[in-house]
Protein backbone atom coordinates (compact mmCIF):
# COMPACT_ATOMS: atom_id res chain seq x y z
CA UNK A 1 0.00 0.00 0.00
CA UNK A 2 1.14 3.19 -1.05
CA UNK A 3 2.08 6.01 1.54
CA UNK A 4 -1.00 7.68 0.93
CA UNK A 5 -3.18 5.07 0.90
CA UNK A 6 -2.42 4.56 4.43
CA UNK A 7 -2.46 7.90 5.35
CA UNK A 8 -6.15 7.79 4.11
CA UNK A 9 -6.91 4.60 5.74
CA UNK A 10 -5.43 5.98 8.95
CA UNK A 11 -7.63 9.07 9.03
CA UNK A 12 -10.82 7.38 8.08
CA UNK A 13 -10.07 4.99 11.19
CA UNK A 14 -9.65 8.40 13.51
CA UNK A 15 -12.55 9.93 12.46
CA UNK A 16 -14.74 6.46 12.75
CA UNK A 17 -13.39 6.52 16.50
CA UNK A 18 -13.81 9.84 17.46
CA UNK A 19 -17.64 9.62 16.07
CA UNK A 20 -17.73 6.34 17.85
CA UNK A 21 -16.96 8.48 21.12
CA UNK A 22 -18.88 11.26 21.01
CA UNK A 23 -22.00 8.62 20.43
CA UNK A 24 -21.09 6.56 23.24
CA UNK A 25 -20.49 9.89 25.34
CA UNK A 26 -24.37 11.14 23.87
CA UNK A 27 -25.96 7.72 24.88
CA UNK A 28 -24.21 8.34 28.71
CA UNK A 29 -25.28 11.42 28.33
CA UNK A 30 -28.98 10.82 27.58
CA UNK A 31 -29.05 7.30 29.81
CA UNK A 32 -28.06 9.51 32.87
CA UNK A 33 -30.32 12.42 32.28
CA UNK A 34 -33.46 10.11 31.89
CA UNK A 35 -32.09 8.34 35.14
CA UNK A 36 -32.17 11.43 37.13
CA UNK A 37 -35.45 12.54 36.14
CA UNK A 38 -36.85 9.38 36.83
CA UNK A 39 -34.90 9.33 40.42
CA UNK A 40 -36.60 12.78 40.89
CA UNK A 41 -39.62 11.79 40.15
CA UNK A 42 -39.95 9.09 42.13
CA UNK A 43 -37.89 10.29 45.38
CA UNK A 44 -38.03 13.25 46.52
CA UNK A 45 -35.05 15.70 47.28
CA UNK A 46 -34.10 14.51 50.97
CA UNK A 47 -31.27 17.58 52.34
CA UNK A 48 -27.97 15.74 53.01
CA UNK A 49 -27.79 14.51 56.73
CA UNK A 50 -26.48 12.60 59.33
CA UNK A 51 -30.46 11.79 59.96
CA UNK A 52 -32.16 9.58 57.31
CA UNK A 53 -35.58 10.56 58.07
CA UNK A 54 -35.36 14.30 58.41
CA UNK A 55 -37.90 14.50 55.42
CA UNK A 56 -40.71 12.96 57.94
CA UNK A 57 -40.90 16.39 59.62
CA UNK A 58 -42.02 17.71 56.50
CA UNK A 59 -44.04 14.57 55.34
CA UNK A 60 -46.05 13.92 58.06
CA UNK A 61 -46.64 17.48 59.30
CA UNK A 62 -50.03 19.57 57.96
CA UNK A 63 -51.59 22.27 59.80
CA UNK A 64 -54.11 22.08 63.07
CA UNK A 65 -56.65 22.74 60.34
CA UNK A 66 -55.73 19.80 57.66
CA UNK A 67 -55.29 17.65 60.56
CA UNK A 68 -58.63 17.67 61.97
CA UNK A 69 -60.02 15.46 59.17
CA UNK A 70 -58.68 12.66 61.25
CA UNK A 71 -60.39 13.10 64.36
CA UNK A 72 -63.33 15.14 63.40
CA UNK A 73 -65.41 11.91 64.33
CA UNK A 74 -68.41 11.36 66.52
CA UNK A 75 -68.47 8.92 69.63
CA UNK A 76 -71.42 6.44 68.69
CA UNK A 77 -70.02 4.69 72.27
CA UNK A 78 -67.96 6.02 75.17
CA UNK A 79 -67.58 5.90 79.00
CA UNK A 80 -65.93 9.38 79.80
CA UNK A 81 -65.94 7.98 83.70
CA UNK A 82 -64.77 4.42 82.85
CA UNK A 83 -60.93 5.78 84.68
CA UNK A 84 -62.71 7.49 87.44
CA UNK A 85 -60.16 5.93 90.36
CA UNK A 86 -57.55 8.07 91.39
CA UNK A 87 -55.01 5.45 90.23
CA UNK A 88 -55.21 3.64 87.08
CA UNK A 89 -51.69 1.92 86.08
CA UNK A 90 -52.72 0.40 83.18
CA UNK A 91 -55.14 1.10 80.37
CA UNK A 92 -55.57 -1.18 77.79
CA UNK A 93 -57.04 -0.28 74.14
CA UNK A 94 -57.95 -3.26 72.10
CA UNK A 95 -58.46 -2.64 68.63
CA UNK A 96 -61.60 -5.17 67.48
CA UNK A 97 -63.59 -5.16 64.28
CA UNK A 98 -67.80 -4.62 65.27
CA UNK A 99 -67.95 -8.40 63.85
CA UNK A 100 -65.37 -10.19 66.74
CA UNK A 101 -67.94 -10.43 69.63
CA UNK A 102 -66.39 -13.69 70.54
CA UNK A 103 -62.81 -12.71 70.44
CA UNK A 104 -64.05 -9.67 73.13
CA UNK A 105 -65.53 -12.21 74.83
CA UNK A 106 -62.32 -14.08 75.45
CA UNK A 107 -60.39 -11.53 75.95
CA UNK A 108 -62.62 -10.63 79.45
CA UNK A 109 -62.21 -13.90 80.43
CA UNK A 110 -58.68 -14.15 80.15
CA UNK A 111 -55.93 -11.52 79.58
CA UNK A 112 -58.30 -8.29 79.79
CA UNK A 113 -59.64 -9.85 83.00
CA UNK A 114 -59.91 -6.33 85.00
CA UNK A 115 -60.67 -7.96 88.63
CA UNK A 116 -58.00 -10.59 88.54
CA UNK A 117 -55.44 -8.47 88.07
CA UNK A 118 -56.67 -6.40 90.88
CA UNK A 119 -56.93 -8.98 93.22
CA UNK A 120 -53.72 -11.28 92.14
CA UNK A 121 -51.64 -7.87 91.58
CA UNK A 122 -53.09 -5.21 93.46
CA UNK A 123 -52.76 -3.20 90.59
CA UNK A 124 -55.65 -1.15 88.77
CA UNK A 125 -55.92 -1.99 85.17
CA UNK A 126 -58.42 -0.98 82.36
CA UNK A 127 -59.59 -2.60 79.39
CA UNK A 128 -61.73 -1.31 76.59
CA UNK A 129 -62.16 -1.88 73.32
CA UNK A 130 -61.82 0.63 70.00
CA UNK A 131 -64.13 0.26 67.07
CA UNK A 132 -65.46 2.03 64.30
CA UNK A 133 -69.11 2.09 62.83
CA UNK A 134 -70.05 -1.37 60.82
CA UNK A 135 -69.97 -0.22 57.10
CA UNK A 136 -72.59 -3.25 55.06
CA UNK A 137 -72.72 -0.90 51.58
CA UNK A 138 -76.28 -2.07 50.51
CA UNK A 139 -76.67 -3.15 53.53
CA UNK A 140 -78.50 -1.27 55.86
CA UNK A 141 -80.47 -3.44 57.92
CA UNK A 142 -77.54 -5.67 58.43
CA UNK A 143 -75.86 -3.03 59.44
CA UNK A 144 -78.23 -1.23 61.84
CA UNK A 145 -78.29 -5.10 63.48
CA UNK A 146 -74.97 -5.12 63.79
CA UNK A 147 -75.12 -1.53 65.99
CA UNK A 148 -77.70 -2.64 67.69
CA UNK A 149 -75.58 -5.53 69.25
CA UNK A 150 -72.84 -4.00 69.68
CA UNK A 151 -74.83 -1.25 71.89
CA UNK A 152 -76.20 -4.52 73.77
CA UNK A 153 -72.98 -5.76 74.40
CA UNK A 154 -71.52 -2.37 75.53
CA UNK A 155 -74.85 -2.15 78.18
CA UNK A 156 -73.36 -5.79 79.63
CA UNK A 157 -69.58 -4.88 79.52
CA UNK A 158 -69.31 -1.26 79.80
CA UNK A 159 -65.95 -0.99 77.54
CA UNK A 160 -66.91 -0.43 74.04
CA UNK A 161 -65.41 2.91 72.57
CA UNK A 162 -66.47 3.46 69.09
CA UNK A 163 -66.55 6.16 66.77
CA UNK A 164 -68.44 7.12 63.31
CA UNK A 165 -65.41 6.27 61.16
CA UNK A 166 -65.58 2.97 58.80
CA UNK A 167 -64.68 -0.20 60.64
CA UNK A 168 -62.17 -1.10 58.07
CA UNK A 169 -58.27 -2.36 57.86
CA UNK A 170 -57.03 1.11 56.31
CA UNK A 171 -59.07 3.24 58.90
CA UNK A 172 -56.76 1.33 61.51
CA UNK A 173 -54.50 4.73 61.64
CA UNK A 174 -58.20 6.55 62.45
CA UNK A 175 -58.64 4.21 65.24
CA UNK A 176 -55.17 4.01 67.20
CA UNK A 177 -54.99 7.65 67.11
CA UNK A 178 -58.69 7.62 68.55
CA UNK A 179 -57.39 5.48 71.79
CA UNK A 180 -54.66 7.90 72.32
CA UNK A 181 -56.82 10.92 72.06
CA UNK A 182 -59.02 9.09 74.46
CA UNK A 183 -56.47 8.48 76.76
CA UNK A 184 -55.28 11.60 77.43
CA UNK A 185 -58.55 13.47 77.57
CA UNK A 186 -60.58 10.94 79.72
CA UNK A 187 -57.79 8.83 81.47
CA UNK A 188 -54.67 10.94 81.61
CA UNK A 189 -53.80 9.56 84.81
CA UNK A 190 -53.22 6.23 83.68
CA UNK A 191 -49.11 5.65 83.88
CA UNK A 192 -48.92 3.22 81.09
CA UNK A 193 -50.64 2.55 78.18
CA UNK A 194 -50.92 -0.33 75.88
CA UNK A 195 -52.60 -0.56 72.45
CA UNK A 196 -53.30 -4.19 70.26
CA UNK A 197 -54.87 -6.18 68.01
CA UNK A 198 -57.82 -8.44 69.32
CA UNK A 199 -55.59 -11.47 67.92
CA UNK A 200 -52.63 -11.22 70.50
CA UNK A 201 -52.09 -13.10 73.51
CA UNK A 202 -50.79 -10.81 76.71
CA UNK A 203 -49.57 -12.53 79.78
CA UNK A 204 -50.44 -9.77 81.56
CA UNK A 205 -48.90 -10.66 85.08
CA UNK A 206 -45.87 -10.35 83.74
CA UNK A 207 -46.90 -7.32 81.89
CA UNK A 208 -47.68 -5.68 85.09
CA UNK A 209 -44.40 -6.59 86.74
CA UNK A 210 -41.95 -5.24 84.18
CA UNK A 211 -44.64 -1.87 83.68
CA UNK A 212 -44.26 -2.17 87.69
CA UNK A 213 -40.24 -2.03 88.07
CA UNK A 214 -40.33 0.65 85.06
CA UNK A 215 -42.00 2.97 87.39
CA UNK A 216 -40.35 2.33 90.60
CA UNK A 217 -36.96 3.56 87.93
CA UNK A 218 -39.63 6.38 87.12
CA UNK A 219 -38.85 5.61 83.30
CA UNK A 220 -39.97 8.15 80.90
CA UNK A 221 -40.24 8.41 77.08
CA UNK A 222 -40.63 4.15 77.25
CA UNK A 223 -42.37 3.06 73.73
CA UNK A 224 -42.19 -0.48 74.22
CA UNK A 225 -42.68 -3.55 71.94
CA UNK A 226 -41.57 -5.64 68.78
CA UNK A 227 -39.30 -3.51 67.11
CA UNK A 228 -39.01 -3.20 63.43
CA UNK A 229 -36.21 -1.55 61.85
CA UNK A 230 -34.98 -0.66 58.47
CA UNK A 231 -38.37 -2.55 57.21
CA UNK A 232 -38.81 -1.55 53.13
CA UNK A 233 -42.74 -0.63 51.99
CA UNK A 234 -44.21 -3.58 50.29
CA UNK A 235 -44.61 -2.29 46.44
CA UNK A 236 -46.98 -5.78 45.65
CA UNK A 237 -50.09 -4.49 44.32
CA UNK A 238 -51.92 -7.37 45.44
CA UNK A 239 -51.17 -7.31 49.22
CA UNK A 240 -53.20 -5.53 51.74
CA UNK A 241 -49.74 -4.17 52.76
CA UNK A 242 -49.36 -2.26 49.25
CA UNK A 243 -47.91 1.17 49.65
CA UNK A 244 -47.99 3.01 46.44
CA UNK A 245 -44.84 5.23 45.71
CA UNK A 246 -46.87 8.53 45.46
CA UNK A 247 -48.11 7.65 49.01
CA UNK A 248 -44.95 6.54 50.53
CA UNK A 249 -41.91 7.43 48.13
CA UNK A 250 -38.86 6.70 50.40
CA UNK A 251 -36.35 3.19 50.69
CA UNK A 252 -37.73 2.35 54.36
CA UNK A 253 -39.75 3.04 57.39
CA UNK A 254 -38.47 4.95 60.22
CA UNK A 255 -38.32 2.59 62.99
CA UNK A 256 -41.55 1.50 64.43
CA UNK A 257 -43.42 -1.29 66.92
CA UNK A 258 -45.55 -3.59 65.61
CA UNK A 259 -48.99 -2.42 65.58
CA UNK A 260 -50.20 -6.30 67.12
CA UNK A 261 -49.40 -4.85 70.50
CA UNK A 262 -46.98 -2.07 72.30
CA UNK A 263 -46.44 0.10 75.47
CA UNK A 264 -45.89 3.83 76.42
CA UNK A 265 -45.44 6.03 79.21
CA UNK A 266 -47.76 8.39 80.61
CA UNK A 267 -45.49 11.38 79.22
CA UNK A 268 -45.32 9.76 75.54
CA UNK A 269 -49.15 9.82 75.45
CA UNK A 270 -49.22 13.71 76.15
CA UNK A 271 -46.14 13.68 73.44
CA UNK A 272 -48.51 11.71 70.79
CA UNK A 273 -51.29 13.63 71.48
CA UNK A 274 -49.89 16.74 71.06
CA UNK A 275 -48.14 15.58 67.74
CA UNK A 276 -51.53 14.23 66.00
CA UNK A 277 -52.92 17.92 66.07
CA UNK A 278 -50.98 18.37 63.31
CA UNK A 279 -49.92 14.60 62.14
CA UNK A 280 -50.57 13.88 58.49
CA UNK A 281 -52.15 10.61 58.98
CA UNK A 282 -53.46 9.73 55.70
CA UNK A 283 -51.15 6.40 55.47
CA UNK A 284 -53.46 3.21 56.09
CA UNK A 285 -50.94 1.15 58.42
CA UNK A 286 -51.11 2.60 61.92
CA UNK A 287 -47.59 1.03 62.81
CA UNK A 288 -45.74 3.16 60.27
CA UNK A 289 -48.12 6.38 61.29
CA UNK A 290 -47.33 5.87 64.57
CA UNK A 291 -43.22 5.30 64.04
CA UNK A 292 -43.41 8.36 62.48
CA UNK A 293 -45.01 10.13 65.27
CA UNK A 294 -41.85 8.56 67.53
CA UNK A 295 -39.51 10.25 65.42
CA UNK A 296 -41.37 13.78 65.66
CA UNK A 297 -41.70 13.74 69.27
CA UNK A 298 -38.24 12.49 70.05
CA UNK A 299 -38.54 8.94 71.13
CA UNK A 300 -37.10 6.16 69.85
CA UNK A 301 -39.20 2.78 70.05
CA UNK A 302 -37.34 -0.13 72.39
CA UNK A 303 -37.71 -3.58 71.36
CA UNK A 304 -38.97 -5.62 74.21
CA UNK A 305 -37.02 -9.08 74.73
CA UNK A 306 -39.31 -11.79 75.77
Amino acid sequence: MTLRGRSKSFYVLLSATVLLLIASMAAALIIWCLWKGTSQLDVPDVPETNDPFSFLRKAFTVTRQEAQRFSNYSYLLDHPDKCSEQDVDLLIFVKSPTKHADRRAAIRATWGNETYIRHSKGVTIKVLFALGAPMMSGHQQIQRDVQEALEAEDRLHGDLIQQDFADTFRNLTLKVLMQFRWARQRCGHARFVMTGDDDTLVHTPNLVDYLRDAARRNVTDLWVGRVRSGEKPNRDKNSKYYMPMETYPWPTYPDFTLGSGYVVSRDVVEKIYQASLTLNASIHMDDVVMGACAYLVGVKPQDHVA
